[in-house]
């Protein structure tokens, strides 16, 4: 299964594809508060399938969770 993300300022979207051709309806909710949160939600979207990750891809705004030493850091790269 392959995992894509899409974290923005006020939504958080989250899609599965399980053949790497196509995607799932997407599930949108608003963007957790803290980086914790979000991290929650990713480990409870791998954890809803028996099916292992292959990949995850993550797209980020820079204005999100900017507490985030992470974050702060793959920003300047």
């Amino acid at each position: 299964m392959y995992l894509l993300l899409d974290i923005g300022r006020t939504k958080f979207r989250l899609a599965r594809s399980l053949d790497g051709e196509t995607l799932s309806a997407p599930e949108i909710i608003p963007t957790p508060e803290t980086i914790e949160e979000g991290v929650k939600k990713i480990v409870d979207a791998s954890q809803a399938s028996d099916i292992p990750i292959e990949a995850m891809v993550i797209g980020a705004s820079r204005k999100v969770w900017t507490e985030s030493p992470l974050l702060i850091w793959l920003s300047q790269s």
